[in-house]
């Protein structure tokens, strides 16, 4: 019997869901594991026998290796006798003589969301230029999104995965913002403010906290929306020993000529307005407590200087790809395109002066 076991772990309800064919694609996978809720995937053949394990950071490392979304998954899983003891905190397989899987169990924390003591940092104190003239009289927090406040819709979803403790960091209309979300009771997290006096970039107010964190912290845009579940990355983390994790998202571009490829004067292919893919920054990032010693304290001091800094030192910064849906709220087109996406024809402000409620609509 092959089996990789944990003390607080239970049936999964449907473990049946847990099962993939052994042909089924990358893309497959993913489907399963966003229906299933959960981090990991067993690899059957036909008969329910194991041909390995398939957890969320191996497709990601996969996705991030180049491979299409039509690869066979079973390419990525781990081996059982390699895979076992490694995992050995998610879940535990039991199988016959025959290695036909007779039960899946998770690990607790996989079926239900963990409290979590890391600390959120949203970073909003942005003036929103690009979204002028629906941020003249409000910050881009605070535009609807759906009918409720972009940054409600994110403490909201930062509460329902675990997350407690949130620090805003404010500037523009600063007094809107803490004027709505107070301590953040009423959605039950605790939310504390950093204030900057001037423009720090998109790190320097990490320089102000007033003590450093024992765990690690994440770090996000507040213009962003996704479906990332923090817990992945927070993991992932952990696992790297990186000073700082940098969320990636595959960004399209569509290039409007031809594009051609060549051996010296040679034409050997041309490809007619391709569209390339490449690895952005999602605005999503861990942070190891030491990390922030390299901070300097109330002068600007942005993302890419820390990281070349840390890189410059010697030591880690780890990426991570999703594959979840993100987008970043940051023009008037993309706010439209959110609106449009949750299916709404026309927004009305929230907790926003009746100025902008009286604006024509931007969709």
């Amino acid at each position: 019997m092959f089996s990789c076991t944990t003390e607080r772990s239970q049936p999964v309800r449907t473990w049946t869901n847990l099962l993939l064919p052994n042909d089924a694609t990358l893309g497959h996978a993913l489907r399963m594991l966003d229906e299933a809720h959960t981090d990991f995937l067993v690899v059957a053949d036909n008969a329910q026998k194991l041909v390995g394990v398939l957890e969320d950071i191996d497709i990601r490392k996969a996705l991030l290796a180049g491979y299409p979304l039509d690869k066979a998954a079973a390419t990525v899983a781990k081996e059982p006798s390699v895979h076992g003891k490694a995992a050995s905190n998610k879940y535990s397989i039991v199988l016959n003589d025959r290695n036909e899987i007779v039960e899946i169990r998770a690990a607790e924390r996989l079926t239900q969301p963990a409290r979590s003591d890391n600390t959120v940092v949203l970073m909003v104190g942005g003036a929103g230029l690009r979204l002028r003239p629906l941020t003249t009289n409000c910050p881009k927090p605070l535009l609807p999104i759906h009918g409720e406040p972009l940054l409600e819709r994110t403490i909201k979803e930062l509460a329902g995965q675990g997350f407690h403790k949130i620090i805003l960091t404010v500037s523009y209309k600063s007094e809107m913002i803490t004027t709505h979300f107070k301590d953040g009771s009423h959605w039950n997290v605790e939310i504390s403010y950093i204030h900057e006096k001037q423009r720090l970039g998109t790190c320097g107010a990490l320089g102000l906290l007033s003590e450093l964190p024992s765990e690690p912290l994440v770090v996000m845009n507040g213009d962003v929306i996704t479906d990332l579940k923090l817990a992945n990355i927070l993991s992932f983390h952990r696992q790297t020993g990186a000073l700082v994790t940098v969320g990636l998202h595959s960004y399209p571009i569509h290039v409007p000529y031809g594009v051609v490829e060549y051996e010296g004067t040679t034409l050997t292919a041309m490809h007619e307005k391709p569209i390339i893919s490449r690895w952005i920054s999602a605005g999503i990032y861990v942070l190891s407590p030491s990390a922030l010693n390299l901070i300097p304290r109330g002068r600007f001091f942005d993302m890419p200087t820390l990281l070349q800094t840390i890189l410059a030192g010697g030591d880690t910064v780890s990426t991570f790809p999703l594959y979840e849906h993100w987008m970043d709220i940051g023009s008037i087109e993309e706010y439209r395109r959110a609106n449009k996406i949750l299916d709404l024809e026309q927004t009305t402000a929230v907790a926003c002066p009746p100025e902008i409620a009286e604006m024509p609509s931007p969709l």
